[in-house]
């Protein structure tokens, strides 16, 4: 009996040990797998990455080709050579209507969207330093001082990679000190000890005005004449002349890849519609204005006229009958940087004059917020936010801002412009170029509201 049982505890003992070496072997089997797993994510994440700087680099070549026309059958053919392998590099394929459209006139088709990229530098401002008790300006010696170190440096990174500009690309650096500007009349806020940089007293703005809107006087202006850049604003615009073409807001539209590329290639701010993806005109409406999105921007133009730079030129009429084309003119529907993409400040008033008369613009500059409703390609939808009608919201006691709309480009910095209408109904335009934040640019309309109105 003893023998058998001493048999029965050995084998008892036997089978617990195999059992761990069982579970021994299986937790390494899961790790080995969870690693390669890992390693097939990784490496899966690098090939797309590669590919995705690869295309990239395909996208700026077909967007920085030159926008001049009439140059020979021969380039334009390499022009469209190029955009269609760029397209197949992606997986892509044209439309029938882009094929279309390129067959029958591919110059046109290659250079009307090949406006210059933005160049690499900004000019230097004079910011402020925060105190505790107050704001201290810097030295410009120093500031200009560290502005060239800077652009010494990013020049020698230029010269290295064979990229460096002509001399006469290179932008000249500049320093402003922010003047303060005296208010006809006590604020109707007090302004407190903690408030700071942010203290309704000094706008940082160097161009800048107020018009009361309805008897056109001019409240207040520094630089009013000045020719600046317009930057995003100019969509106040684009969206004015697309209300004179829209007659369905629930017609749709297919959106065309090479508008999105292009809009990516050039670091715009979109939407964030996808190549092939129906969305309505409302959205591209609204998408313009609220979040400032250039995919938007170039597929309403498109919807309207038939191509970017046919409502370009829809744009410049509109000047004309604005009065304001020998100050102003119009290169590109997005408010790219461009040395021929210009007006003043004033005229820019005259332009957001025109759109409070119409009930469309005005409603899309006051929206805080729209959502472009699901669809098959975007299930959940997309939610944009107008930045400056959010932040502004009940900072003007007695008055309520009604609209705005945001701009920014390196050459010209941040820019505004709104319009606000008090409680006894009167109303003002106000319009403030080149400082150095999009928050600085609501305060000084906020200083500039609650100091003249």
């Amino acid at each position: 009996m003893d023998k058998p049982a001493l048999y029965i505890e050995e084998s008892m003992y036997c089978g617990g040990a195999m059992k761990k070496k069982i579970i021994l072997a299986v937790m390494w089997l899961m790790l080995l797998i969870a690693a390669g797993v890992l390693f097939f994510v990784y490496w899966d994440y690098r090939k797309q990455e590669k590919n995705s700087r690869e295309n990239s680099s395909e996208v700026q070549e077909i967007v920085s080709i030159s926008g001049e026309t009439g140059q020979g059958t021969e380039e334009s053919g390499k022009k469209k050579e190029t955009a269609t392998s760029g397209n197949a590099a992606r997986g892509d394929t044209a439309t029938g209507s882009d094929a279309a459209r390129q067959e029958k006139d591919p110059e046109v088709f290659t250079a009307e969207l090949a406006y210059p990229l933005a160049k690499p530098w900004t000019y230097s401002i004079l910011k402020p330093e925060k105190t505790k008790d107050t704001t201290i300006l810097r030295d410009p010696e120093s500031v200009m001082k560290e502005a060239e170190a800077k652009q010494k440096e990013e020049l020698a990174e230029l010269e290295a990679k064979g990229e460096l500009p002509p001399e006469e690309e290179i932008p000249v650096i500049t320093i402003y000190n922010p003047l303060p500007l005296e208010p006809k009349k006590a604020p109707s806020h007090p302004v407190g000890e903690d408030e700071d940089y942010f203290n309704y007293k000094t706008v940082y703005s160097t161009n800048l005005i107020m018009v009361d809107a309805d008897t056109g006087e001019i409240v207040v202006e520094r630089g009013a004449d000045e020719r600046i850049y317009p930057a995003s604003m100019i969509k106040i615009l684009t969206v004015l002349v697309a209300a004179d073409y829209i007659h369905d807001w629930e017609d749709t539209y297919v959106i065309r890849g090479d508008l999105i590329d292009y809009a990516y290639a050039n670091q715009c701010s979109c939407v964030g519609f996808l190549r092939d993806e129906t969305v309505t005109v409302r959205d591209l409406f609204y998408g313009t204005i609220v979040c400032s999105g250039a995919d938007a921007c170039l597929s309403l133009a498109d919807y309207c006229c038939g191509s970017p730079k046919e409502f370009v030129r829809r744009m410049n009429l509109k000047l004309e009958e604005l009065g304001i084309a020998d100050t102003a003119h119009v290169t590109n529907c997005v408010g790219i940087h461009e040395e021929t993409q210009y007006c003043t400040v004033k005229d820019m008033a005259i332009i957001m004059g025109a759109a409070m008369q119409n009930p469309f613009v005005m409603d899309a500059l006051a929206q805080l917020y729209y959502t472009v409703p699901p669809d098959d390609m975007v299930p959940d939808g997309i939610q944009i936010a107008n930045a400056f009608m959010c932040r502004v919201e009940d900072e003007v006691p007695g008055a309520e801002v009604k609209g705005a709309k945001t701009g920014y480009s390196p050459q010209i910095g941040f820019n505004a412009a709104s319009w606000l209408e008090t409680e006894d109904g009167r109303r003002y335009i106000c319009i403030t170029v080149n400082c150095d934040s999009t928050w600085r640019s609501v305060y000084d309309h906020i200083a500039l509201y609650r100091n003249f109105t």
